[in-house]
């Protein structure tokens, strides 16, 4: 999917799927890292039309679904809610609400692409996690090792 110029949302207004996906796309390609304590990556990354999110997962997956802020995973609950593994489509999430923060207990989110198998074990997420760059890549569902703490999550705004 090729990366987008410009968006048509507007920060936490609907966002088509389409549109979703293609801004998780525009970090991938350009590379963009986690944030780091010594400053090697920046905290901040730009979208499509220049405003700034936060570059962890839960700022990733806000600049994706064009939110007007950057809540960390333990308040993704004012964003949308849980749905069942059969509703995940293109744009969707996976969530471990966790503590918020940083640190073994924080949580993680990441982006659902498509399934790429049959049995829909495995599927094509979007993610920026701690010490690499925003990727596309195969992973297991729900996550690494069955992690069970992973819960399909429906943004209220995509359509």
């Amino acid at each position: 999917m090729p990366p987008c110029p410009r968006t048509t949302s507007v920060p936490g207004g609907p966002v088509s799927r389409r549109e979703v996906l293609e801004r998780a796309q525009f970090w991938v390609a350009r590379g963009v890292c986690y944030l780091t304590a010594d400053g090697r990556c920046p905290a901040s990354a730009p979208d499509p039309n220049g405003r700034r999110y936060r570059t962890d997962c839960s700022g990733y997956v806000c600049m994706a679904w064009h939110v007007a802020g950057e809540p960390s995973t333990d308040r993704f609950s004012e964003l949308g809610g849980p749905i069942h593994r059969d509703e995940l489509l293109p744009g969707d999430a996976l969530l471990w609400a966790g503590r918020g923060g940083y640190g073994p207990d924080g949580g993680h989110v990441l982006l659902f692409g498509r399934w790429v198998n049959a049995d829909r074990s495995a599927y094509l997420g979007y993610e920026l996690s701690g010490g690499s760059r925003a990727r596309d890549h195969v992973l297991p569902f729900p996550y690494w090792a069955g992690d069970a703490r992973y819960v399909p999550w429906r943004y209220r705004a995509v359509t």
